[in-house]
C-alpha cells in the first residue's frame, strides 16, 4: 500500500485509463470480426444479364453477368477470389464448356462499400454445346438455370471458403436475334 495517496490517485487513474483503452479496442476487433462474417453472409450476388456472343457462329459464346454488393455495415472485410459457374439451359447441361473467372487482384477486397459486376463466360467450342444453343433458338424456349459458386476467404485464411447460388431465368437472353 502506497501511503502518499497522489501516487495512489495516479495509480488508480493510469489502471482505468488502461482498462477503457483496452476494453474499447476489443470491442473494436470484435465488431470488425463479426462485420467480416456479416459481408460473407449477407453478400448480395444478383444475375443482371444473360447474353449470347456471335449468336450462330463458331465462336458462339455464353457470359452470364453478376452484380455484386456488400451490405451496409460498420466494419469488417473479405476477399473474392474466384467464380465457377454451371449451366442448364432447357434441362441441358453445357457439359464441355467451362465457366468461370478469376477475380483481379484489385477487385478482390470486399468491404462494406464494395459495388461492382463481373461476367462470367466462355466461348462455347464444343459442337454439343453449340446445338444446345441452337436447339433452344429453334424451339424458341429459353429456361435457364445457373449454378454460381463464389469463392472466398476471411481473414487471410490459407483455405478457399465457398458460398453456392441458384438462379433461374425464362426467356430469351440477349444478342440472340428474334
Amino acid at each position: 500500500m502506497i501511503s502518499d495517496t497522489k501516487p495512489q490517485n495516479i495509480l488508480i487513474v493510469a489502471t482505468i485509463v488502461i482498462g477503457l483503452i483496452s476494453g474499447f479496442g476489443l470491442a473494436s476487433s470484435a465488431a470488425w470480426y463479426s462485420g467480416s462474417y456479416s459481408i460473407v453472409r449477407y453478400l448480395e450476388v444478383d444475375m443482371t444479364e444473360i447474353r449470347v456472343g456471335n449468336f450462330g457462329l463458331e465462336n458462339m459464346s455464353l457470359t452470364v453477368t453478376f452484380k455484386v454488393e456488400a451490405p451496409s455495415i460498420q466494419t469488417g472485410e473479405a476477399q473474392i477470389t474466384f467464380f465457377r459457374m454451371v449451366v442448364y439451359l432447357n434441362g441441358e447441361s453445357f457439359s464441355y464448356t467451362t465457366f468461370q473467372r478469376s477475380v483481379p487482384l484489385e477487385l478482390r477486397t470486399v468491404t462494406p462499400a464494395y459495388n461492382h459486376t463481373f461476367g462470367v463466360g466462355s466461348t462455347i467450342l464444343s459442337e454439343i454445346d453449340r446445338q444446345i444453343i441452337l436447339d433452344a433458338s429453334a424451339a424458341e424456349e429459353w429456361v435457364f438455370s445457373v449454378g454460381l459458386t463464389v469463392f472466398y476467404d476471411i481473414f487471410e485464411s490459407p483455405g478457399d471458403q465457398v458460398r453456392q447460388i441458384a438462379y433461374s431465368y425464362n426467356g430469351t437472353p440477349l444478342g440472340v436475334p428474334l
